[in-house]
């Protein structure tokens, strides 16, 4: 990578680093709106970032500048060359990109601005590709220096046909989910269980399809007892047995969910009333 004006993209880096949050891997959420849009940036706990930027937190970004390719719902498949190239006028000068998405991190502090990725194996569904761009001078980020960001969205599909489902994290695996609970606690936000869901395609290939982005939906037969959260875990809410389907591209498996209190000390009277979970 050219270091030269590295350190100038120093601040932005650590702003993109402060997007990189829960799976690890930073990426738009939402392909027609910036996540730094409307936000405090830095907040109270860093205000060395957000005096530094002070102003751009609700700064829109430049018209002049804009991300050429990739255009929204393009379609990639898997080893397929992804170029993001983006539109900077000739006399913006000293000015730094940082894209960011599942298919990589890059920075480009030069023209031509643009940069490429290879579509990996393991990604299939809707891909986000943020981008942010700082000006630079004399090696500092100036007052107002996050003068652009913008996202697009693309879609990685695979010539492969699925024709398996599998569910890890289950007891035994692809059997059930249990979630045991000692006697005297409740079910509830600190008893869950993580669901892996892994797709197996024609060419025998396997994909992580946990995500919903990647086409896979859940859903559950009585959601008084559990539900699946934005993070796909399964949390549960009451003592019971229901179940759990899960589909994608007209594949579905439907696994079994008991919440059991978990009589670990065999005591008749612990789980007195309440479904046991028996090991």
């Amino acid at each position: 990578m050219n270091t030269k004006g590295f350190a100038p993209l120093a601040l932005v880096l650590v702003i993109a680093g402060f997007l990189i949050v829960g799976g690890g891997v930073w990426y738009f959420l939402h392909p027609n709106s910036s996540p730094l849009q409307n936000q405090k940036i830095g907040g109270d706990k860093d205000s060395t970032i957000a005096d530094s930027l002070s102003g751009t937190s609700s700064q829109p970004a430049s018209s002049d500048i804009f991300i050429i390719s990739p255009k929204n719902n393009d379609s990639f498949k898997p080893g397929e060359k992804v170029v993001v190239k983006l539109s900077v006028p000739a006399g913006v000068k000293d000015i730094g990109f940082i894209i960011s998405s599942k298919l990589g991190l890059k920075e480009i502090i030069k023209p031509p601005y643009e940069s490429e990725f290879i579509v990996p194996d393991n990604i299939i569904g809707g891909v986000d590709i943020g981008v942010i761009g700082g000006k630079l001078e004399n090696g500092k980020t100036v007052q107002g220096g996050l003068i652009y960001n913008g996202s697009v969205r693309i879609n990685i599909q695979t010539s492969q046909r699925l024709t398996q489902l599998t569910l890890g994290h289950s007891d035994p695996p692809g059997e059930s989910i249990i979630i045991a609970i000692l006697p005297g606690d409740q079910p509830g936000s600190n008893h869950v269980s993580g669901l892996i869901v892994t797709g197996i395609f024609s060419d025998g290939t396997k994909k992580n399809l946990t995500d919903k982005n990647t086409g896979t939906t859940y859903s559950i037969d009585d959601t008084s007892i559990a539900y699946v959260n934005t993070n796909n875990m399964m949390v549960s809410k009451k003592y019971g047995e229901t179940f759990l389907k899960i589909s994608n591209s007209g594949i579905e498996i439907k696994i079994p969910i008991r919440v059991l209190c978990w009589n670990i000390d065999q005591d008749p009277n612990a789980c007195k009333g309440l479904p046991e979970y028996s090991y």
